[in-house]
């Protein structure tokens, strides 16, 4: 997959003004993926990639002149097992089947947040949005509230939340949800008011978390049962200026 970047609405911003407004969600240490780019700066992420390109290098030829010492007749076997110790590290299985569900009309427009860190309640109602268009076999999504979440949840407002707490929110009180329409959003937190308005009932609702950092768990999840919740790291000054593309 490939990203470009780009001028968009936060090339002029500063850093401490990024991080005020779009960073600062406190993730829980079993939630975080063990990967340098979370837990390290551009910078020394940087410094560590050229690290361990090197080592690899260094192996690799290390190990291209063990084995033409060796000089096997069986080349096929030389190839399979250099690239098996090369791409260690790297190598994924692919699921059988790709699907997009925004080619199944299920998927409802990306929506803008704004200066609230409400991106959690906008990936819960998007999954729902669309378990849900799938389940009825509507022509169009119905769009649920992502305000209702911040408003009514136990998260923390603007200031960042989960997907647990989100979803154990939903079952408790009965598997219902607002409309967009019937509680639109508004950029801040404010007092719940959801017995004032109609909620649609979603049936059944239940989630099973995906061990972090398991990529062939998560595409299966994806093809066989649709759209997911996932979150990411947006410390990075490279996707500060994310234009498109994943």
């Amino acid at each position: 997959c490939t990203y470009q970047l780009g001028l968009n609405e936060f090339s002029d911003w500063t850093s401490a003004e990024f991080n005020a407004f779009k960073t600062g969600l406190k993730v829980p240490h079993n939630l975080r993926r063990d990967i340098i780019m979370d837990v390290e700066s551009d910078t020394d992420a940087l410094e560590r990639s050229l690290e361990k390109l090197y080592e690899r290098y260094y192996h690799t030829r290390r190990l291209k002149r063990n084995l033409q010492k060796r000089r096997h007749k069986d080349r096929r076997f030389w190839r399979d097992w250099f690239d098996s110790i090369f791409n260690r590290n790297n190598a994924t299985s692919k699921p059988n089947n790709i699907i997009d569900w925004r080619a199944k009309n299920v998927v409802s427009p990306i929506k803008n947040q704004g200066n609230c860190g409400s991106c959690y309640a906008f990936a819960a109602v998007g999954v729902l949005e669309s378990l849900y268009a799938m389940k009825t076999k509507s022509e169009s999504v119905t769009e649920f509230s992502p305000q209702q979440i911040v408003d009514c949840s136990k998260n923390d407002g603007c200031g960042g939340g989960l997907f647990p707490p989100t979803m154990d929110y939903i079952i408790e009180k009965g598997s219902k949800i607002a409309t967009n329409t019937a509680y639109p959003y508004g950029e801040k937190r404010d007092s719940c008011r959801i017995n004032d308005v109609n909620e649609i009932e979603l049936g059944k609702v239940q989630y099973e978390q995906i061990p972090v950092g398991d990529e062939k768990q998560l595409a299966e999840a994806v093809t066989n049962y649709g759209p997911i919740f996932i979150g990411i790291n947006a410390n990075s000054l490279r996707f500060r200026f994310y234009r498109n593309g994943v």
